[in-house]
């Protein structure tokens, strides 16, 4: 099996090491000074990694080079989740604050935030990038249209459970 057909992430303590192959051998580490990496998750097109770290900064790397290309500063605590859109050209984050922002990546404008009613462990984009579903520490999972500032839609029935992960 060709070692360079398969990627894979893992975090450690202030660093991320991009590994390579079945024996995950290490490719490159990302260091940038946001605490310990919490998240990473490649981009659609696989040339961009976003990560985020305990100190609620989000970072956009250069999947080859290993530069920063982008800082997202904004939460006041831990980012969980940092996704891309399907075009690559937004990022959402999520973390242990109450804050749902999506932003430019390209210029690191934020373009829409929201308040959860807690911290929201995961959230992504639908796929026409229109709506964003997360899943919120009050056990519901919430719907948010990118273009208006209050939620769509209260999705209840996991009475026992926090969310850890959605998807569309």
């Amino acid at each position: 099996m060709n070692d360079t057909r398969f990627n894979r992430l893992a975090s450690l303590t202030a660093a991320l090491l991009l590994l390579t192959g079945a024996s995950l051998k290490a490719q490159m580490v990302l260091q940038g000074g946001q605490g310990e990496v919490t998240w990473a998750e490649f981009s659609p097109d696989g040339k961009t990694i976003a990560t985020g770290g305990s100190n609620g900064v989000a970072i956009v790397w250069d999947a080859e080079t290993g530069t920063e290309l982008r800082r997202f500063v904004g939460h006041s605590a831990r980012v969980t989740s940092a996704q891309f859109s399907r075009d690559g050209g937004r990022l959402l984050t999520v973390g242990d604050d109450p804050a749902i922002r999506v932003w430019r990546i390209s210029d690191g404008e934020l373009l829409r935030e929201a308040i959860a009613p807690s911290r929201v462990r995961h959230a992504v984009f639908s796929p026409d990038a229109a709506r964003v579903a997360g899943g919120v520490w009050d056990t519901t999972a919430r719907v948010w249209e990118v273009d208006i500032d209050d939620s769509v839609q209260v999705l209840r029935g996991h009475t026992d459970a926090r969310l850890f992960h959605i998807d569309w």
